[in-house]
């Protein structure tokens, strides 16, 4: 017993040293603005960094294989082809290099390659192929028809949910049904019909897509419908719409799958027409609901992200819907649904964006910006980073007299990943916490692009960071716009 005791210390150390592993962030690199791009990888550390795929062509990342090598597409002027490479810019091969235009769409955990073959301008298939596969064996086809059938996003539990053209005759604007599958092509399933004027929002932890149909409750609003092949649907608009109402909408998912919804409305306050906003958490099935910001009020409060502790919360002029100018303040409410409101940060003027949330990272740290313009072509830019609490506010940046920097990505490890506009869009890193000293991770000139975040868990096995993403939402993939279709 002694004797494998003794191992005891050393094996922590190992599987703490893996979990802590820096995170590796993939962008793409241009020597010449609106040029060709090339791929890189570097470490949140700014160390480790490496070429990944440089011709003269434009290279473009879709994803990470489970044993950290990085799947890319080629765009040649023949049309895209399909290749991996190891984290370290070793062992490129060839992937798919056939006649067809390729287009990567994502990497399974199951390390499937999920992409698109472009037949027409109208006319998509949908495949997969094993990320060890040779460039001589048979793809899968995932959706192959006479019409379009487009990749919308990859599922938590790896299931492949797209969109497949049904009609050529629109239906009120749509030409589209969703379905899934398993990446291996086994399983299809209908997930909504085109009838149900479907417009994908995004893909819950829960194995189910959020939707949106036109129109007021009950008829329209937000749904939730299973992916797994056994379809069922549940409203995510079941709770009490007032007097006035104007749409619900999605803003986020909490770490454990909780969906943030806005019911938004205009409401007679004093005789006039008053924008207002209730906001509730459920779970993404529809049960479990509560309202962050009970009692009456007549705020115009749009939800902006969550933690599994707290809502955050902007205030918008009355009259905006939230995306015509940012927040005239911002603020955090406990996620349990009881306690009062905490104000983060305050407008300085009354310029639309004088104040902008950036987003919530992964350890609950709420990133906004303010703005304070001083000439017709100069801003005063900072950017900060402040507990929900309302606690420990730090100012990560601060640029005078000219473009500063925007939140474009985050880590697992609480770090900020900043484009610097006023050095040619170099990428820069700070931690969350602070200090505020930013670490250079991408300077060379002139542009340089965030693709993605992956990290390296425990047993060891590669993933992309799935909440990464600035305002913690991940859509699992672009939204497909009903009309027009979808572009690769």
């Amino acid at each position: 017993m002694l004797q494998h005791a003794s191992w005891l210390p050393l094996l922590v150390v190992s599987l703490l040293s893996i979990a802590c592993t820096p995170d590796r962030i993939i962008y793409q690199h241009a020597d010449v603005l609106g040029a060709q791009y090339d791929l890189y990888v570097v470490r949140e550390d700014g160390s480790h960094r490496a070429v990944l795929a440089s011709s003269p062509d434009t290279e473009s990342a879709c994803g990470v294989t489970t044993d950290r090598r990085i799947v890319f597409t080629r765009q040649t002027s023949a049309g895209g082809d399909l290749y991996i490479v190891n984290e370290d810019g070793t062992g490129l091969a060839p992937l798919r290099t056939t006649m067809d235009d390729e287009t990567c769409f994502g990497v399974t955990g199951h390390n499937m390659v999920v992409y698109g073959v472009t037949l027409t301008q109208l006319n998509h298939d949908l495949y997969s192929v094993s990320a060890n596969a040779r460039p001589t064996d048979p793809s899968i086809p995932l959706s192959v028809s006479s019409l379009d059938d487009l990749p919308v996003a990859i599922g938590w539990d790896d299931r492949i949910l797209y969109a497949k053209q049904e009609v050529t005759v629109p239906v009120d604007g749509h030409r589209y049904s969703f379905y899934s599958v398993n990446d291996d092509g086994t399983q299809p399933g209908r997930v909504v019909g085109v009838f149900e004027e479907p417009k994908y929002i995004a893909i819950a932890p829960g194995y189910r897509m959020i939707w949106q149909r036109p129109g007021e409750p009950p008829g329209g609003g937000l749904y939730s419908t299973t992916t797994n092949g056994m379809q069922t649907t549940a409203s995510l608009s079941n709770f009490v719409h007032y007097l006035g109402w104007k749409e619900d909408r999605f803003c986020g998912f909490t770490p454990t799958g909780r969906v943030l919804v806005t019911s938004r409305g205009v409401y007679p306050v004093d005789g006039q027409p008053t924008w207002s906003g209730q906001i509730y958490l459920m779970n993404d099935d529809g049960t479990k609901v509560v309202r962050m910001n009970p009692g009456p009020r007549s705020y115009n409060e749009v939800c902006l992200a969550a933690s599994d502790e707290w809502v955050i919360v902007g205030r918008y002029p009355y009259e905006v819907d939230g995306a015509e100018t940012g927040p005239t303040s911002l603020w955090s409410y406990p996620a349990s649904g009881t306690g009062p409101p905490i104000q983060l940060a305050k407008a300085g003027s009354q310029t639309p964006f004088a104040l902008s949330f950036q987003g919530l990272t992964i350890q609950g740290r709420v990133l906004f910006q303010m703005n304070e313009q001083i000439s017709d072509t100069e801003w005063n830019q900072a950017n900060y980073s402040i507990a929900p609490d309302g606690s420990a506010l730090v100012t990560l940046t601060n640029s005078q007299g000219g473009p500063g920097a925007g939140v474009t990505g985050f880590t697992n490890y609480g770090k900020v990943v900043y484009s610097v506009q006023s050095r040619q869009y170099d990428l820069d890193i700070v931690p969350a916490s602070g200090p505020p000293l930013l670490t250079p991770l991408a300077s060379q000139p002139v542009e340089n692009w965030l693709s993605f975040i992956f990290y390296t868990d425990y047993s060891n096995r590669a993933a992309r960071c799935r909440r990464c993403r600035p305002l913690g939402v991940d859509p699992g993939g672009s939204p497909l716009p009903s009309l027009p279709p979808f572009p690769w």
